[in-house]
């Protein structure tokens, strides 16, 4: 029911957490990935300009025509820079988390209806979200006085809306786009002090786990009919 195979997948922002997970579960799947970020590029240091890409000239491969994009580039600053505050870097997580994918999607969309045009292929955006994009940052849970950038939250409240407004233009092309959002993800990473404070409200216990990532993209990359939608994998942690 998961079977990727002669998809052809772009994924913005292959490194970090999740970007390697992404990447493992799609070729798993039996898709061809093709992998655009850090270190062949730095979002944050491209000029406005620079955000409408040409394929053929600024990927060098014009023969991506891709079923799948999966737009996960994201900033989102480390509760251990105590420095940062709420309205911190505003606009450049904005270009990075928001402004980069609309751009790279817009970039690529005419080569998806192209392809829909060719083999009736139908393709799929899948943007990253998150429980940010759903809650206020709650400076209980941090540790140190930590102000959580409201940057990626607003962002991430963005990409709900952009996947919904890509269904309704495009889906006449037989492209859709979604927004799984995640609640907190298990990663070394996690000091104890917030595993402490998160742990006791989510309501199954524990955090989002690797092979709940995986599951969550595949059936956002094979239900044909899941369109225009958010949701969350969070454990419940938003539920009560």
């Amino acid at each position: 029911m998961f079977d990727l195979h002669g998809k052809v997948a772009l994924l913005i922002g292959h490194e970090g957490n999740l970007g390697p997970i992404w990447k493992e579960t799609l070729e798993n799947a039996g898709a061809k990935v093709w992998t655009w970020g850090l270190p062949q590029v730095d979002f944050i240091k491209m000029k406005s300009e620079d955000f409408y890409l040409d394929p053929e000239v600024y990927y060098d491969q014009p023969d991506i025509f891709p079923d799948i994009i999966v737009c996960n580039a994201a900033i989102d600053l480390s509760p251990s820079m105590k420095s940062v505050r709420f309205m911190t870097d505003f606009e450049q997580i904005i270009q990075v988390n928001l402004t980069v994918h609309a751009c790279i999607i817009d970039s690529f969309v005419s080569r998806m209806i192209s392809k829909w045009r060719r083999t009736s292929s139908n393709s799929v955006i899948v943007l990253i979200g998150s429980i940010q994009g759903y809650v206020g940052a709650d400076w209980r849970n941090y540790d140190g006085g930590f102000e959580k950038p409201v940057a990626y939250n607003c962002s991430k409240a963005a990409l709900q809306q952009l996947a919904r407004s890509i269904t309704v233009q495009y889906g006449r092309y037989g492209i859709r786009a979604v927004c799984p959002g995640f609640g907190p993800v298990e990663t070394p990473k996690l000091s104890q002090e917030f595993r402490d404070k998160i742990s006791p409200k989510i309501p199954m216990g524990r955090f989002v786990s690797k092979r709940s990532l995986q599951q969550t993209l595949l059936y956002a990359c094979c239900c044909e009919d899941l369109a225009g939608e958010d949701w969350l994998v969070d454990g419940g942690y938003t539920k009560w």
